[in-house]
Order: C-alpha cells, then structure tokens, then sequence
C-alpha cells in the first residue's frame, strides 16, 4: 500500500479503501454487463462452469488472504511484546540502579529517564512517519559508559552490578528489536498478488447472468465490501509503528509515571 495512506487519519484512509474497491467492482459491472454479456452465448449449460470458477477463485484468493492476515497480525503482536519487553526491561535497570550508592545511582537514574523521555516524545513520533530514531543511541551508548566505570565495594555491590548489567543487555535486545520492527511489512510483490486477486475476483462475478440489475450491483457492492475489509485489516497492521492502529507508547508511559516521575525532582 502506498505510504502516504499511513499518514492519514485511519478513518479516511478506511474510506479511500472501500470506496476505491467498491467504485472498481460497480464500474467493472457496469461495463461488463452493458459491453460484454449481451455478446457472450450465456446458456444455462455454462452457468455452472462460471459458478464453479468464480467460487474456485474466490476459495483460492480467500486462503491467501487469510495466511497473509494471520503473518501481518503475528508481525503486528510480536512487535507490541518487543515494545512492552523493552519497557519492562527498562523498568528493571532503573530499579536495580536505585539500589547503586551516590553519586552513581542519580547519574543513572537521570540518564535512564532521559532515554524514556526520548523514547516517547522524540523516537515515537519518527516512527509513526516511518523513520528510525537514531538520538536514542548516544542516550543508551552513555548508560552504558556509566555502568562500565562504576566499581563495586563490596560482594553486595558486585552482585547489584552484574544483575544491572543483565538487565541493560535485555533491553537492548528489546530496542534492537522494536527499531528492527520498523523495517517489517507485507513486500510490495504481495500486495500486488493481493490486489491483483481481489481484481480478479470481482471481475469473475461480474459474468453472472443475473437478470434484475438492481440485485446483481447489491452482491457485487456486498462482496466489493468483503474484499476492502481485508484489504483495510492487512493495511493496517502491516507496518506495526504506523497509522492510528499503530502500536502505541503506552507501555513506556505507564513505566515513567509509576516509576520514574517521581524522582525527577531529586538532584
């Protein structure tokens, strides 16, 4: 799908997919019914071969759509568990360096709050547009540095270090993940299979000698309706970050408020 979708409101990007299926399935009828079918020899001999053909397609088309669906929707989840993984994992650094002594432990805590703060008013935002976020590198690079000069006192310290430093390698698993993330959607040759089988689809119906026009354009708009309907489900969880239906920063807010909010003011 065109990126420029994304940027919409998912309302009308919704409505721009239903009413582009819909006004192709009624023209196509239109013309066919109007140019082709009162050339074409429409025995009643022939109507089973045309109804055991469109049903063949649309049985094809339909388990396509569904293995297509069912890969974008687990692409669509696996990247909202990396997101709260990464926040949980966050979580868990930051608590464990508020066991550090000072002057370690408001250095950390700060730095680590910075990054959260980054995270949801900086990266988020980039990749609701489809761009990876880049500043938060230095941010978790200088963490790091931090950890690596602090020198336990005692066994309890060390113990406290090396539990810390598991716990940062995770969330920078998580974070490799979610910008990763970011790359992930259907590739442009399945779209086109997508779209192509939908057009055929509803092209097929249209050979159905249906003698009330009114009734034969009510199926074609109720299965033009069907087909953007999975258009617009695989459209919208295929870029995970993307589009109001996108995943959220919620799980890194919910972390800075309950966690970190309070300590802010504390030098």
């Amino acid at each position: 799908m065109p990126d420029f979708l994304y940027e919409w409101p998912i309302w009308i990007s919704g409505s721009a997919i239903f009413l582009a299926i819909l006004a192709f399935a009624l023209t196509c009828l239109f013309l066919v019914r109007r140019h082709l079918l009162p050339h074409l020899d429409l025995r009643q001999e022939h109507e089973l071969y045309r109804a055991t053909l469109v049903q063949s397609m649309m049985v094809f088309y339909g388990l396509l759509a569904a293995l297509l669906s069912v890969n974008v929707y687990a692409t669509y989840a696996d990247a909202s568990r990396t997101v709260s993984k990464e926040a949980t994992g966050l979580a868990a650094l930051y608590r464990d360096v508020s066991s550090y002594p000072e002057p370690a432990r408001s250095r950390l805590q700060g730095k680590i709050r910075d990054y959260v703060r980054e995270i949801i008013e900086e990266a988020w935002p980039l990749q609701r547009h489809g761009r990876i976020p880049e500043h938060g590198v230095t941010m978790v690079d200088a963490i790091q540095d931090e950890l690596t000069v602090f020198e336990a006192a005692n066994e309890a310290q060390r113990a406290l270090h090396a539990e810390t430093l598991r716990a940062y390698n995770a969330m920078v698993e998580a974070r490799n993940l979610r910008l990763d993330a970011n790359r992930d959607g259907m590739p442009a040759l399945m779209w086109v299979v997508l779209l192509f089988g939908a057009v055929l689809c509803l092209f097929g119906a249209c050979f159905f000698d249906v003698s009330e026009p009114r009734l034969h354009f009510l199926f074609q708009g109720l299965l033009a309706s069907i087909f953007a309907i999975i258009l617009f489900m695989t459209f919208a969880w295929d870029r995970p970050y993307r589009g109001d239906l996108g995943v959220d920063a919620r799980p890194y807010q919910i972390v800075y408020d309950h966690l970190m909010k309070r300590h802010e003011a504390t030098p």
